[in-house]
């Protein structure tokens, strides 16, 4: 940690407030008047994500009863608030250096805990990086993972590389519960080689937030020559005698998600989510 440099933190948030606003106890008739005793755990397609949606502007009671409930205790509140505050106080990082990207997934009930969180360090006085930046599709289904992916790497990895290169630090909250979108996140950001963010984590038992250990992870020379290779569209044909040139076959990089195969018009091209990140390094 160089304490000489700007940071740069990215939170990925998770619906702890929900659960834990439910459980205080101190607003019951709002919960009961809306159901809220359900909303942490939706799944994406629930009828009651619809409704949440309208409580995501400031300007309503349940909007309004939820800031205040964070703001009355922060760490108590919010799963992602306390392990970030308790990791800038354990090393002594002035809100003045630093910079913080909110991120949720296009799920309703994470964009208003997404969207609480946010209003609440901008009342702080920390500095936030537009406004909430919602990642496409996450948990919609599994036909969707790439699409997703590729959300997540443009989205959220594609601003911090922009950050590294400007002098910044990278840190990463992966503490919003078991959330694939942060696994993702994580493990996007070994991938990128400029990257080397710090990743921290606050397990309850621990009370205080750990750094994890990252190893960076590098794409083999030959998936990556391949995949560069394949970047647009080649007919298949070509692909196979390539391929079987190099020693591939073409079934088993399709099965591994390194390359797609367009049976409809017979063309071979890179995944989305690969191209996206040749270009990021």
């Amino acid at each position: 940690m160089d304490y000489q440099r700007k940071k740069f933190f990215v939170i990925s948030t998770g619906t702890s407030i929900l659960g834990n606003f439910v459980r205080s106890n101190k607003e019951s008739e709002l919960v009961k008047k809306y159901s809220m005793d359900k909303w942490a755990n939706l799944a994406p397609n629930d009828p009651l994500q619809r409704k949440i949606e309208n409580f995501i502007p400031k300007g309503n009671e349940v909007h309004d009863s939820l800031l205040e409930f964070v703001k009355s205790n922060p760490k108590d509140a919010s799963a992602e608030l306390n392990s970030f505050l308790s990791f800038l106080e354990k090393y002594m990082i002035k809100k003045e250096d630093i910079e913080v990207l909110i991120y949720s997934t296009d799920t309703s009930n994470n964009r208003l805990t997404a969207q609480i969180v946010y209003e609440y360090l901008q009342g702080e006085g920390f500095r936030l990086v537009g406004n909430v930046v919602v990642v496409d599709n996450f948990g919609v289904s599994v036909d969707m993972f790439e699409l997703e992916l590729s959300s997540l790497l443009d989205k959220v990895v594609g601003v911090l590389k922009s950050k590294v290169d400007q002098g910044y630090e990278i840190y990463v909250n992966a503490t919003a519960g078991y959330k694939p979108e942060t696994t993702f996140l994580v493990l996007a950001s070994m991938l990128v080689s400029k990257l080397s963010p710090v990743v921290f984590y606050q397990y309850e038992a621990f009370k205080e937030p750990i750094i994890l250990p990252l190893i960076p992870i590098v794409i083999s020379k030959e998936y990556k020559e391949v995949a560069e290779k394949f970047k647009e569209p080649t007919p298949q044909n070509e692909a196979v005698e390539y391929l079987k040139k190099k020693g591939y076959n073409l079934e088993d990089l399709v099965n591994k998600k390194i390359l797609e195969l367009d049976t409809n018009r017979n063309l071979v091209q890179t995944r989305k989510w690969l191209r996206k990140l040749l270009e990021l390094n």
